[in-house]
């Protein structure tokens, strides 16, 4: 199979190839209120594309799994996989993607 690198069948091939032991399921997923950030949970991934309009000059750091793999200033928009954010307050934001959750086999 031909993937693109911004294709959600490349992602979830690659979780599914990173986690033998669980299988990947995906839902269309929008949040605009990052407020609170994005809360890491076990087995669960975020995939699309994330804005970062007016937040006062603040950086937002993107996790993956704990640590942090790219801080983006203000008016900045990225596709991404991530598995959670840092809690800062935004003035305005967005993700619209998918949830990818890994569920045993």
């Amino acid at each position: 199979m031909d993937y693109t690198l911004d294709s959600k069948t490349l992602v979830i091939a690659c979780l599914e190839n990173q986690f033998k032991d669980r299988k990947a399921f995906s839902s269309p997923f929008m949040f605009s209120d990052l407020s609170n950030g994005f809360v890491e949970e076990n087995h669960v991934y975020y995939f699309g594309r994330l804005t970062i309009g007016r937040n006062n000059g603040s950086s937002v750091d993107v996790l993956n799994r704990g640590d942090s793999i790219i801080q983006l200033d203000e008016n900045s928009q990225l596709d991404i996989l991530f598995s959670g954010l840092d809690s800062i307050t935004f003035a305005e934001a967005q993700f619209i993607g998918f949830k990818i959750t890994l569920i045993p086999r």
